[in-house]
């Protein structure tokens, strides 16, 4: 049998780099907890073309949950130490992946007007 979630996030204004990676996180979780989960989705729907393209400084503190187009998600994935206390707060444990993930973002949609652009990025988490 095949469990399958979908999560959409429609982010248009709000920028969260790091709930992103947490919704792969989510996924995962499932095989912990439900013996016969073989595979779960995450879909990503955004006009927000900071998602897909790549940070413009390596020293971001956000730049490991960075989820740009070609970005490989696996492992322990922490906030840069230089940020805040305020920044950081309750984000303070790490994000782990037991799973290999390429972000590969698609056109869904052009409006063809500013901020008409939609990409979309589809990832199957396996167990």
């Amino acid at each position: 049998m095949i469990y399958a979630l979908i999560i959409e996030r429609l982010l248009v204004v709000r920028k969260l780099p790091g709930i992103r990676v947490k919704d792969i996180c989510r996924i995962e979780s499932f095989a912990t907890h439900i013996n016969s989960f073989k595979r779960g989705y995450v879909l990503w729907l955004s006009n927000e073309p900071s998602y897909w393209r790549t940070p413009t400084r390596e020293s971001a503190g956000y730049a490991a949950f960075s989820v740009h187009n070609g970005a490989m998600k696996t492992g322990s994935m922490k906030w840069a130490a230089h940020l805040s206390m305020g920044t950081t707060r309750g984000r303070e444990q790490d994000l782990f992946l037991n799973g290999e993930y390429e972000i590969i973002w698609k056109v869904y949609s052009d409006l063809g007007i500013p901020n008409g652009l939609f990409q979309y990025a589809l990832l199957s988490v396996d167990f």
